[in-house]
């Protein structure tokens, strides 16, 4: 072989492999432009998610909200009667099962079954369905007994001290109105789901968008 065909064999396998080099870069990044395009997608499916999921929580919390005004802290508690109690419980079982439980997170959830727990306490104490002269006297035992068990995420959570105290009270059978003391531990039970409610809907964060003087825009 010759000088001159050598350099023209050099000179086509450069381009050969300049060329290759090219393709491989081109399609490198047709790759990557493709990633991109798909977290851009799953990006705005999720923030489109988020605000939709938003919009309907704040939708059926407003209802649950309105729904627990008998357990209202302020101005001060209204005597709560032991029908009213019940009334208030089938309430929020209905709200609940017509769409309400879909929206609510964990930890609402949760709260939301702690205060229904209560709720099934005095009302089973009140028809005599409550053992008699039980003493739980930590959580896990409550929560064995309320059937908590079943669930593991449940099992391994700790019940409220306030659900303890309900299902170690007394009821007076000719009083028709629920105790002071628990009608407190009910309202501390409610005031728990409201605090997880605007959790979830965020409505208690300080706002992202604030002026240079640090005052709200």
């Amino acid at each position: 072989m010759d000088q001159a065909t050598g350099t023209v064999i050099a000179a086509v396998l450069g381009g050969i492999g300049t060329a290759t080099a090219s393709l491989i870069a081109f399609v490198m990044k047709g790759r990557k432009d493709r990633a991109i395009a798909e977290l851009k997608v799953q990006d705005d499916l999720t923030i489109e998610y988020d605000k939709d999921l938003r919009a309907r929580r704040i939708m059926c919390y407003e209802k649950l909200l309105s729904l627990m005004l008998p357990l209202a802290k302020y101005p001060e508690p209204d005597p709560l009667s032991h029908s009213r109690l019940r009334l208030l419980a089938i309430n929020l079982r209905r709200w609940y099962f017509e769409g309400g439980g879909l929206y609510m997170s964990e930890r609402t959830r949760d709260t939301y079954f702690d205060l229904q727990d209560g709720f099934r306490i005095v009302i089973q104490k009140r028809d005599r369905r409550w053992p008699q002269n039980a003493n739980f006297e930590t959580p896990g035992n409550l929560s064995t007994y309320l059937g908590r068990d079943d669930h593991s995420h449940k099992a391994a959570r700790k019940l409220p001290q306030h659900l303890v105290e309900i299902a170690n009270s007394q009821l007076n059978m000719s009083d028709a109105y629920v105790p002071e003391q628990i009608c407190g531990n009910l309202i501390a039970l409610g005031s728990s789901v409201r605090t997880a409610m605007t959790d979830d809907i965020l409505t208690r964060r300080r706002p992202a968008l604030r002026n240079r003087s640090g005052r709200n825009s």
